[in-house]
Order: structure tokens, then C-alpha cells, then sequence
């Protein structure tokens, strides 16, 4: 009897609508943290309009905001 009560109780639901965003996604020993907001049209991570985490991502991958992955890299000019 119990089982019959905890079946009508679930949703059944498409893959599509199970999917969520994944937290951390690993590429061999490197953990990637992907970003779940806005992009610019080259997929640099953005909120509120403004670039977050910019710098270099030494993983190669756009959406990382992982800190250990992002270089800031400064560019001076010479006089």
C-alpha cells in the first residue's frame, strides 16, 4: 500500500526538465566552476554588465570563475 501512495506523489518529468546546472565540472585532475549568469557574446561571464573575474582563464575554458584558474593580466605602457 505504501508504494502505491509514494508513486502518485512523484512527477514524472522529461530529461530536459530534470537537468540542472552542474557545480563543478572535472577534466582530468582540474575543477572547473562554470558560470550559471550572463555572457557576452564571446562567453566571458558578466553580471550586472560588468565582466566578472576578468582575467586570463588558464584552463581554457571562457565560463570558468574557479579563482585558482584566472590570471589577471596587466599591461604596462611604455613612456
Amino acid at each position: 500500500m505504501w508504494e502505491n501512495l509514494k508513486r502518485k506523489r512523484q512527477e514524472v518529468l522529461c530529461l530536459s526538465c530534470r537537468a540542472r546546472p552542474a557545480k563543478t565540472i572535472k577534466y582530468g585532475s582540474e575543477r572547473c566552476i562554470p558560470w550559471v549568469g550572463d555572457f557576452d557574446r564571446f562567453d566571458k561571464p558578466m553580471q550586472n554588465g560588468v565582466y566578472l573575474l576578468p582575467g586570463v582563464r588558464l584552463c581554457g575554458h571562457s565560463d570558468c570563475v574557479n579563482p585558482l584558474h584566472i590570471s589577471e593580466v596587466v599591461k604596462k605602457l611604455d613612456d
